[in-house]
């Protein structure tokens, strides 16, 4: 299992090396054993070359790289349930999976997908964060229910466990906390969503890939029932890296034996060398061809846009840092995007948002 989550459009210079870490990785057991699945926030909160164009470059490339299925995001919600239902899922050569969004008591999306890899039928249930409502424009998401989340995965599980060998919970939803700095005993100690995901996910899922947080982790989480421990992962955001869970499995099906990493995306010391790596991959894999001649295209046409004027700035407007920050106009090291603190971003936005709102 390849995972993903919270891409957030990220058609940049990076964009050939993420396909090509995940190339790589397929290449180590062959398509024919590799699953490759998004945990949401595919798109919105893009960056330009991707949101210039309504995000079609992101869907683009993932189509491109075969992604299997997708759990929906919050962000997937941004410009409404329609425009997801509609103009997005038609875009996606994946299905956009979730089981716990209905209008008039009906699911808005498949709840799951199964796959067949290597003989092991696969089931992949999704569920997004249940605080979308607070996230997003309530216009866009008028009579749309978000039930809770691991109360609708169970559900689905317990319908679907006779059908497949391999049941993967994609939850876009996680801990605040990384590896990094602290534990999975710390996370779970915490509560919250996180600790109900781990503790009360049925039994039956063997995997669980999580997101929505930007954390980064890969822990053994306790099986309810003390039946041992199943992966629990994510990858942080934009691509930065890619999750892999290998399975084994034996021949009645049953999961036997796991591993379970973040896998960093392929990097380059300097500019020349970037740029050989990046020919390397295209001239290695197609798949990576092609996202190469998407994001050469995106970018082109988004820098004739991105180079006219609209404004003019003395320093970075940048988000909240949770330490380091700017010393002396230069960076000296710390996390970007603490959503609980003022920044200079927010503060123009909130400006600008004020203005038009004035007109």
């Amino acid at each position: 299992l390849l995972g993903i989550n919270d891409f957030h459009g990220r058609i940049d210079a990076n964009t050939v090396k993420f396909a090509g870490t995940i190339e790589q990785l397929r290449a180590d057991y062959g398509d024919d054993n590799t699953l490759f699945v998004s945990n949401g926030d595919n798109i919105g909160a893009s960056l330009f070359a991707s949101s210039l164009f309504g995000d079609k470059p992101t869907i683009d490339v993932l189509n491109a790289l075969e992604l299997a299925v997708s759990a929906a995001g919050n962000h997937e919600f941004d410009q409404g349930v329609d425009d997801l239902t509609g103009r997005v899922t038609d875009l996606a050569d994946f299905p956009y999976v979730v089981a716990n969004v209905f209008k008039d008591g009906q699911p808005i999306l498949p709840e799951y997908a199964i796959f067949e890899v290597d003989g092991v039928r696969v089931g992949v249930v999704g569920a997004v964060t249940q605080l979308t409502p607070t996230l997003v424009s309530q216009e866009g998401i008028e009579g749309i229910e978000f039930r809770e989340p691991v109360a609708e995965v169970n559900r689905v599980v317990a319908e679907i466990d006779d059908q497949v060998d391999v049941i993967v919970a994609q939850y876009h939803e996680g801990t605040e906390l990384s590896a990094s700095s602290a534990t999975l005993e710390q996370a779970l100690a915490a509560g919250g969503a996180f600790a109900s995901i781990v503790n009360d996910t049925d039994p039956a899922v063997d995997a669980i890939f999580t997101g929505h947080t930007h954390a980064l982790y890969a822990w053994d989480a306790p099986i309810p029932g003390g039946e041992g421990t199943r992966p629990i992962l994510q990858t942080g955001s934009y691509g930065d890296n890619i999750g892999q869970i290998v399975l084994t499995v034996d021949g009645s099906g049953d999961v036997v034996d796991y591993t379970a990493r973040n896998v960093s995306r392929l990097s380059a010391p300097d500019t020349a060398a970037s740029a050989a790596l990046d020919a390397s991959l295209i001239a290695t894999y197609p798949r990576v061809a092609e996202v190469s001649e998407i994001v050469t295209a995106a970018r082109a046409e988004a820098d004739i846009v991105g180079r006219e004027p609209v404004g003019s700035v003395t320093a970075d407007i940048t988000t909240a840092f949770q330490e380091g920050g700017y010393v002396d106009g230069v960076y000296a090291g710390g996390k970007r995007d603490d959503r609980s603190k003022q920044s200079a971003l927010g503060g123009l936005v909130a400006d600008a948002l004020l203005s038009t709102l004035a007109d």
